[in-house]
């Protein structure tokens, strides 16, 4: 069983993707999740997400140890208008010189392309050094259980004047949205 604090000390000799170019580094995540003892047929998916969100978080400073994607939207009034969603995006990270913290991101989706807009908020980890790999990757989106009660917020930040609410995707709930996510190929950065 690989514990965070291992799998952190792993994945800084790991280098940052370069710009929407990250097989390399899914190539080299293949032998530490391997070794984490790991469900097999998600390993592939799960070294692509560290990768997008090693790749999507470079200009913020934050370097993820993983990322999770929220189920809800965040939707402009009237509805059907936009050509992407917004949603949110929260990353595991080490704090310098302190314990492990998750920030949370307001994030564009069009399609297959990816935006970071706004930061959120930054909670307190819920997993110690001694968390296994295994149940950080399965646990459910920090920011659904951050605004758990909240279904006409958090603020939709990007444009103030703008009337939104968070709601719930449709879908199959054996099929999560984390699972969708990892399903697909993402690149970094649209013009808004």
């Amino acid at each position: 069983m690989m514990t965070l604090n291992s799998y952190e000390q792993t994945l800084r000799t790991i280098p940052r993707p370069g710009r929407n170019d990250r097989q390399d580094c899914e190539i080299a995540l293949f032998p530490l999740l391997n070794s984490a003892a790991l469900d097999p047929e998600r390993i592939a998916l799960y070294a692509r997400h560290i990768a997008l969100g090693m790749d999507l978080f470079q200009e913020t400073g934050l370097r993820p140890l993983f990322t999770w994607v929220d189920e809800r939207d965040q939707s402009r009034l009237p509805s059907g208008i936009l050509p992407y969603t917004i949603t949110l995006m929260s990353a595991l990270h080490k704090v310098e010189g302190g314990p492990y913290a998750i920030s949370v991101w307001e994030m564009a989706q069009r399609e297959n392309r990816l935006s970071l807009l706004l930061h959120h908020a930054d909670i307190e980890s819920p997993f110690s050094a001694a968390t296994s790999l295994a149940e950080i990757f399965s646990a459910p989106a920090p920011s659904h259980v951050l605004y758990q009660e909240l279904r006409f917020g958090p603020p939709y930040r990007y444009k103030p004047e703008t009337n939104t609410f968070m709601d719930a995707q449709g879908g199959p709930p054996n099929i999560p949205a984390q699972h969708r996510f990892l399903l697909q190929r993402h690149l970094i950065g649209m013009s808004l």
